[in-house]
C-alpha cells in the first residue's frame, strides 16, 4: 500500500475496486456485451457493402440425384432476403 491509498503504482486504482482485463474500466461504469447467437454467426458474413451473405441450403447431403448444374449454383453464396434480414441483425448484433 502506498502513501497516496492505492495498491500499485502503475494501476492508480483503489484497492477494493475491481477492473475489467479486457477494457481496462472500472466494474459497473459500462452496459454490459450483448451476445451473438453462436449458430448465426457460423451461417451469415457480411459483404463491404453491409448487405448479409449466406450460404444455399441443399447443398450439405443426398446429392446424387441433383444434376450438376444445380449442385454448382448452390456452391454460390446469395443475399438475404430484406424481409430476414432485421431478424439476423438481431441474433447478430456486431455483424
Amino acid at each position: 500500500m502506498y502513501a497516496n491509498g492505492t495498491c500499485c503504482a502503475s494501476s492508480g486504482k483503489k484497492p477494493g475496486s475491481v477492473i475489467l482485463i479486457e477494457t481496462g474500466q472500472m466494474e459497473g461504469d459500462a452496459m454490459p456485451k450483448m451476445k451473438s447467437n453462436r449458430a448465426a454467426a457460423k451461417r451469415f458474413r457480411k459483404t463491404a457493402r453491409g448487405k448479409i451473405r449466406m450460404n444455399h441450403p441443399n447443398h450439405g447431403h443426398i446429392l446424387t440425384k441433383k444434376t450438376s448444374k444445380r449442385k454448382r449454383r448452390l456452391r454460390k453464396t446469395r443475399i438475404v432476403n430484406k424481409r430476414n434480414e432485421k431478424q439476423i441483425r438481431r441474433l447478430l448484433p456486431y455483424l
